[in-house]
């Protein structure tokens, strides 16, 4: 291609770019560095590297920015951003499984967020790390500098932490803190809601009752229990404080740092095209192709440095594949020929299966959130959120939860252990792996069986929801489940296999942790509340639990691990410094380097992984002096013959294909969004025991009594005199003021 002809392209390129934060971007659209991906790893990687005025960032996100809708910046909406009218959709991308085969064919629904900001977007932003073992396991599976000690100090660089304001709160819901290990000074607000919910103190009095201790600092707890987690807020506005608002609009003036929304990456461009690299060397990644939707314009963006790709753990793996990256056998049924062989990508895919309880309360003499299904009483919230950023708008439920080790809850523990140390290294995975990647596994079951028997492990997660809804979530999955490109087209989903219950001893752990919830229910604490459990009922038999487990285990939308960080000859695809193996400058930095998912929720664990790659990235700067690549760059279609290909195995559903985003697909006017009890059950399946109407539980259905009194309280209380009605309510909500933050006098139980 002529001079004259790059520049044309070049000119054309940049038009292609429309709806992006700041385009036009510069002719060239030549950067030192290339982010593919716009979620909290992405944005905190670009915006440290960034930091320094003589490097430039290019940043792609294949979402949208949102407009601020409420549905992204209220506390009480949280979910909502990616749920819409009772299904999927927004800023979302709805990844589905293939047919699940051991949840009787199901298919599970996989939110992951699509937008800038990424799963930051729609998540919960509950905000913990997990146990300082998690880390030193990374590090024991070859990874060096990436345990708890080395980690800490990224989390604390993460985050600015601010206590809960109020002493009788903190006391009264279990709240406290070790400054020890926080950070005070970062870019991701971490705070409490100004408003909580009663019911929460039940909860934790229940969990005491059974032995459970309340442990005040979920950062730093020195045994497991139950713990109020913090939350990804604003202390000033109690606004979300997703990963946009933290990483990209405080530095939006940065005349270094790019960022193009709606561009669908489609592949790594490499040095030498097809026919490199020779010689054993390594491959040198000089740009990535995009568009910004299936037939539009593609152009190219080229780095000087490197090409970090951010892109997530369900799509990480499906553009290393099309980019020639990946098990050769894989590669090859794809129809696509091998740069570096990795058996790894798209394997040991973990997530935190979970599982969603049907349960309620009838004494109505409690407030519950579903004050909120009120629209009088939610207009009044509304009304009182913006004036002074108090009320139940500032509360996104779950945030009273439970971490509990295996032998906290299971009596079974320690032969559930024996069984998982007993079994084959292959006996559950999928078939057809490569001996790297079973060889990996087997060292991970190795950390994995004692963590198990360990009364300081997390390992099952009680979510409770104020309105009595509860989610059990298995934070050591032995499981594996699998994701690959199902097609050349970058259009097409991946096939995306969580083989949730594989492995019989995750069941076996959910099962008790399921009975366990039945003997917490039972507890004087919970009783008061007068629950009703109809998914499954109150002392169900074996039949009933696992009818309700086959209905309802899914995710907690926490997959990572399918680009894991462990050395090559046990299915790594990345190195300690985040480098693809057989590559001098494509690094991963997102959930699928994870070998080991943690237990905890994954927010805070990337943003200090990231916060850690920027530094790796920024040290390598010295060795890796700009090159800029030599043009016109090689972007032949690195695919096999016909005659090459093998048939791919039939999938139980058909590739679905992403459509080109529209201008803005999520909600513009931002009506009203449906308020949740807890977080949006994406797979909700019908069961004939869910009471409908008024056999609804109290705390689930328009409120009543107590809720409904309050609800006209917050009402009339807008319209008039807040402060001084606060103070003549009755006894049942005498915490009221305090919820709201106009007095401190110490909450009463109801």
């Amino acid at each position: 291609m002529s001079p004259s002809a790059v520049a044309v392209a070049a000119i054309f390129a940049v038009r292609a770019l429309a709806g992006g934060l700041n385009v036009p971007l510069p002719p060239s659209s030549n950067f030192d560095y290339v982010v593919i991906g716009g979620g909290p790893s992405g944005l905190t990687v670009a915006n440290r590297l960034t930091e320094d005025p003589s490097v430039t960032v290019l940043l792609l996100e294949a979402g949208h920015p949102d407009q601020g809708e409420q549905r992204i910046t209220v506390p009480a909406f949280q979910g909502s951003a990616g749920f819409f009218f009772g299904s999927c959709g927004g800023y979302n991308w709805c990844d589905q499984t293939v047919a699940q085969e051991y949840l009787q064919g199901r298919r599970v629904t996989i939110p992951q967020g699509k937008g800038l900001g990424g799963g930051t977007l729609i998540n919960a932003m509950l905000w913990n790390r997990g146990d300082t073992q998690d880390y030193d396991d990374w590090a024991a599976l070859g990874n060096e500098g990436w345990d708890f000690a080395s980690m800490l100090p990224y989390f604390q660089r993460s985050e600015t932490f601010t206590p809960e304001p109020n002493a009788t709160v903190a006391t009264a819901y279990g709240i406290g803190q070790d400054s020890s290990v926080h950070g005070f000074s970062g870019p991701q607000n971490v705070t409490f809601p100004r408003f909580k919910y009663t019911p929460s103190q039940n909860f934790f009095a229940a969990m005491n009752g059974l032995g459970i201790p309340t442990q005040l600092d979920p950062a730093n707890p020195p045994e497991k229990g139950a713990m109020w987690l913090p939350q990804g807020l604003s202390p000033w506005n109690q606004s979300r404080a997703d990963a946009r608002r933290a990483r990209w609009d405080t530095v939006q003036d940065r005349p270094n740092f790019w960022i193009s929304t709606n561009q669908n990456v489609h592949r790594i461009l490499f040095e030498e095209g097809c026919t490199g690299p020779r010689n054993g060397a390594r491959a040198r990644a000089v740009g990535v192709e995009s568009s910004q939707g299936d037939g539009q314009y593609t152009w190219v963006a080229t780095a000087n440095r490197e090409v970090i790709l951010s892109a997530g753990s369900v799509r990480t793996p499906q553009t290393l594949e099309l980019s020639g990256i990946g098990d050769t056998n894989v590669l090859t049924n794809l129809g696509m020929s091998t740069r570096i062989n990795l058996p790894g990508v798209g394997n040991n895919l973990q997530d935190h299966m979970l599982m969603h309880m049907g349960q309620g309360f009838n004494n109505q003499s409690y407030v519950y959130s579903n004050i909120l299904q009120n629209a009088t009483v939610s207009a009044a919230a509304q009304q009182l959120y913006y004036a002074n950023r108090t009320g139940p708008w500032t509360f996104g439920p779950p945030d009273g939860n439970a971490f509990l080790s295996m032998p906290q809850f299971s009596n079974n523990s320690e032969a559930y252990a024996d069984q998982a140390a007993s079994q084959g290294a292959a006996d559950y995975l999928a078939p057809g792996l490569d001996q790297s990647v079973i060889q990996g596994y087997e060292m991970m079951r190795s950390l994995l069986v004692p963590a198990l028997r360990d009364p300081n492990r997390g390992g099952i997660e009680f979510l409770q929801s104020d309105d009595g809804g509860t989610q059990i979530s298995n934070m050591r999955p032995l499981t594996r489940g699998t994701v690959h490109a199902q097609s050349l087209d970058p259009f097409v989903y991946p096939a995306l296999d969580m083989r949730y219950a594989s492995d019989p001893v995750d069941y076996q752990f959910m099962y008790d942790a399921l009975r366990w919830n039945d003997l917490l229910f039972q507890q004087p604490a919970i009783q008061l509340m007068e629950p009703f459990q109809y998914a499954p009922g109150h002392a169900g038999s074996v039949q009933d639990y696992q009818t309700f487990m086959n209905q309802s285990l899914g995710t907690e939308y926490h997959p990572t691990g399918t680009a894991a960080m462990m050395p090559q000859d046990m299915g790594g695809v990345v190195d300690p410094n985040l480098l693809v193996y057989g590559t001098q400058n494509l690094r991963i930095v997102d959930a699928s380097i994870q070998p080991l998912i943690p237990a905890a929720h994954m927010e805070a664990v990337c943003y200090a992984v990231a916060e850690k790659a920027a530094d790796i990235i920024k040290a390598a700067q010295a060795s890796n002096p700009p090159r800029t690549p030599t043009q016109p760059i090689d972007r032949t279609n690195c695919t096999l013959p016909a005659t090459s290909r093998r048939d791919l195995p039939s999938l139980p559903r058909g590739p679905v294909k992403r459509q080109a985003p529209a201008s803005n697909t999520a909600d513009v006017d931002d009506a009203m969004p449906t308020m949740y009890g807890s977080y949006p059950n994406y797979d909700d399946t019908p069961s004939k025991n869910v009471p409908q109407g008024r056999d609804m539980p109290a705390s689930k259905k328009m409120p009543e009594g107590a809720s409904l009194d309050f609800g006209d309280k917050l009402v009339r209380g807008v319209q008039g005199q807040l402060g001084q009605l606060l103070h003549s309510l009755d006894s049942d909500l005498s915490d009221l003021g305090e919820l709201l933050g106009f007095n401190n006098e110490p909450p009463k139980p109801c």
